[in-house]
């Protein structure tokens, strides 16, 4: 297995990369990838495809809800540190994408069995306590609170009031779109709320009878979404709340029946693996939760994933830009959740380069599903910057050409460009260079000499 998404030949044509890889707006009809189960523990993986199989759904619409239900299992009681500064809680947002009838609900309702029961013990335990509670002699104090694991409420009030007692909360809902329609609806800062609630910072009480501070919340979103609805999602202003999401666009297509009696999910396994990280043993300090830390190899491995991802971000379609942005977040937060799924009794030792390489795979197939949903926008090749449009038509300017062993004079690149801003230009050619993708020499021209520019070989 190896961490770099794209190999040499890739790297040396960018742009083509992106293009064999962002789909038109036919992607739904091509066939659905399959999720890299292999990456997860094989309990895990096995119940994943087992339930996928029961429910005649690709295994993209079982894993990504299970990755959300086991982010907000973990909850606040870990954290990763990406770097100085830099720490990723494990909140990932959900959007199945697929037509009504293709199996979303029964889908997302199998894979969350063992979390319902967990919620249900909580919620069995917190009776229990209540109960005691409530023929303790006066005065009573330090009420029993409920860590609810599910809510369906989304307003700010409902999410501020169950996460007081949630050690991490996952919000259902059946369908998106209606959830942000209801924001638009409010006040207008519930928008805003919940972009910062991705983020896990601290969540301040608007309201005078609200929640108490919660300085680390940690709220995963597992829904639906008609892809027809997908780009009203994106409001104009593109305030980055779409591009927050993990997409599983899966094609209408319904397999043919498939009862296999021999195949049963392994309930209590699951429920073994997951109890332990719904009580994580607190760690002492000004930060709650545990700090997870990466081992050398590890840190290799986010490396050489970052520079790449760079590499396919600046010459990246504008559309895309937003998304790519948040990959890194992604990355960090799937790694941590990976991380303790094959360390449940042990979550707060370092993140090894094994499990960073899992986590590599895993965000790399959430590249397919951006590309794949990207096509229902409808921006792919309408939309320009100087920093992505133009970068991408150097390298094809640069691959094209055949005269002089591929040399192309910066003279005859500007002209074949349309003469753009030379400042644009020299910026992007920088970075090229500084990147290896391509390579410069001085040549000789009608007397004269000149920089010349080629795709690096």
């Amino acid at each position: 297995m190896t961490s770099s998404p794209i190999t040499p030949d890739q790297r040396r044509d960018l742009a083509s990369y992106i293009d064999r890889h962002t789909p038109n707006n036919d992607a739904r009809l091509e066939p659905d990838p399959q999720f890299p189960l292999h990456n997860l523990p094989p309990t895990v993986a096995t119940w994943l495809d087992v339930i996928a199989t029961q429910t005649r759904v690709p295994s993209s619409m079982t894993a990504f809800p299970f990755l959300a239900f086991t982010g907000a299992t973990i909850g606040s009681q870990l954290r990763l540190e990406v770097g100085p500064g830099w720490h990723e809680r494990p909140a990932l947002w959900v959007a199945l994408i697929t037509l009504t009838g293709i199996g979303k609900t029964p889908a997302i309702a199998a894979t969350r069995e063992p979390f319902d029961q967990l919620h249900h013990e909580a919620w069995t335990q917190w009776r229990t306590e209540l109960a005691a509670w409530k023929v303790t002699p006066e005065p009573r104090a330090n009420r029993p609170g409920f860590n609810r694991l599910f809510t369906t409420s989304a307003t700010l009030p409902s999410l501020t009031t169950a996460l007081a007692d949630s050690t991490g909360l996952c919000l259902l809902r059946d369908e998106l779109y209606g959830l942000v329609r209801a924001m638009d609806r409010r006040s207008g800062e519930d928008r805003q709320h919940y972009l910062t609630l991705w983020s896990s910072e601290p969540l301040l009480p608007t309201r005078a009878d609200a929640a108490s501070y919660l300085p680390n919340p940690v709220v995963s979103i597992v829904g639906g979404l008609q892809p027809s609805l997908f780009p009203k999602i994106r409001r104009k202003e593109q305030d980055g709340f779409l591009e927050r999401f993990l997409f599983a666009f899966v094609a209408g297509i319904m397999p043919p029946w498939n009862e296999d009696p021999s195949a049963t999910p392994d309930l209590a396994s699951m429920l073994d693996l997951l109890r332990p990280l719904r009580a994580i043993p607190a760690a002492h300090g000004v930060i709650p939760g545990l700090t997870v830390t990466y081992t050398p190899d590890a840190a290799a491995a986010w490396a050489e994933w970052f520079a790449n991802h760079i590499d396919l971000t600046m010459v990246a379609p504008l559309i895309l830009g937003g998304f790519y942005r948040k990959m890194p977040s992604h990355l960090a937060r799937i790694a941590l959740i990976v991380h303790a799924l094959w360390n449940p009794h042990d979550p707060g030792s370092p993140l090894t380069g094994d499990t960073m390489r899992r986590a590599i795979e895993i965000v790399e197939y959430v590249r397919i599903h951006i590309h794949r949903s990207i096509a229902l926008i409808g921006e792919r090749r309408t939309l320009h910057s100087p920093f992505t449009s133009l970068g991408a038509r150097i390298i094809r300017t640069l691959g094209g050409a055949t005269d002089n062993d591929g040399w192309l004079t910066r003279s005859n690149l500007l002209y074949a460009l349309g003469r753009p801003d030379t400042a644009d230009v020299n910026l992007i050619l920088d970075g090229l260079l500084e990147k290896e993708v391509i390579e410069t020499r001085i040549v000789a021209t009608s007397g004269r000499s000149a920089t010349a520019y080629r795709i690096r070989r």
